[in-house]
C-alpha cells in the first residue's frame, strides 16, 4: 500500500471511529447488562489488505491498533480487567471469506458466524467503510446506518476477530464497521485469532493466519 493511501486510510479511519461510534453505543448497550465500573476504554482495530508480507507471499491482510492517529503492530493488544470496554473494528477488507471452510463442510465454522462473549451478546454494524475511497468522483455517498446483531449470515464474513479463552467470537463483514461492548472479569494471556482462513497457501491458512501481528496474536487482560 501506497504511503500517501496509508495516511489518507488512517485520517478516514479516525473519523470513522468516533462516527462508527456515536451511532453504536447506545444501540448496543441496551441489550446488556450495565458494568459496575464507571469509566470505559476505548480500543480501535483496523483491517487492511495490500500489506506487503514478504516476496513470495505478496500482499496479505492484516490487523492493526489504531493510537494516536498511528496504525500499531497488533501482535499483543492489551484489554483491562473488570472495565467496561468499547471496541471498534473498522475493515477496509471487501471481500468475504468462510469461517473454517464453505458452508455445509461441516458444523465447525458455524459458530464464528453468531457473535458470543460481547456485553448482551450483540454487536453494531455501520456499511460502508470503503465508500469515500472507493467511490468514482462525484458519486453519491450511502452509509446504512447502525444495526445491532446477533450474527452475521453465512456469505458476509469477511474476518473474525476471536479469542476462544474468552469465549468471544465477533464476525466482521466486508467494508463495515462494527463496534463491541465488552466486559472481561478475568486477567490473563489469551490468543487470538482470525477465523476465516484469508492467508496464503492453498487452504487459506499459511502467511498472515499464522504470524502475530497479522491475523493473530496475543490479548493480555490486566
Amino acid at each position: 500500500m501506497a504511503i500517501s493511501n496509508r495516511l489518507f486510510i488512517v485520517a478516514v479511519v479516525a473519523i470513522v471511529a468516533v462516527s462508527a461510534f456515536g451511532i453504536s453505543y447506545n444501540l448496543s448497550y441496551v441489550h446488556g447488562k450495565s458494568s459496575p465500573a464507571a469509566s470505559t476504554d476505548k480500543i480501535t482495530l483496523v483491517i487492511t489488505t495490500n500489506n506487503q508480507f514478504n516476496k513470495s507471499t505478496g500482499d496479505q491482510p492484516s490487523f492493526y491498533v489504531l493510537s494516536n492517529g498511528t496504525l500499531q503492530s497488533s501482535s499483543v493488544l492489551y484489554f483491562p480487567q473488570n472495565q467496561r470496554i468499547s471496541l471498534t473494528i473498522i475493515n477496509y477488507d471487501d471481500g468475504p471469506a468462510f469461517p473454517l471452510g464453505p458452508p455445509g463442510a461441516g458444523s465447525n465454522g458455524v459458530i464464528y458466524y453468531n457473535v458470543s462473549g460481547t456485553v448482551g451478546n450483540v454487536i453494531t454494524v455501520v456499511n460502508n467503510t470503503n465508500v469515500n475511497s472507493s467511490s468514482p468522483s462525484g458519486a453519491s455517498i450511502n452509509v446504512s446506518g447502525g444495526q445491532a446483531v446477533r450474527g452475521i449470515q453465512l456469505d458476509n464474513v469477511a474476518h473474525t476477530f476471536t479469542v476462544s479463552g474468552l469465549n468471544l467470537n465477533i464476525p466482521i463483514p466486508p467494508s463495515s464497521v462494527v463496534h463491541a461492548n465488552l466486559y472481561i472479569n478475568g486477567a490473563g494471556t489469551y490468543h487470538w485469532q482470525c477465523q476465516a482462513p484469508c492467508g496464503s497457501g492453498s487452504n487459506g491458512w499459511s502467511g498472515a493466519m499464522a504470524t502475530a501481528g497479522w491475523m493473530t496474536g496475543t490479548v493480555v487482560v490486566s
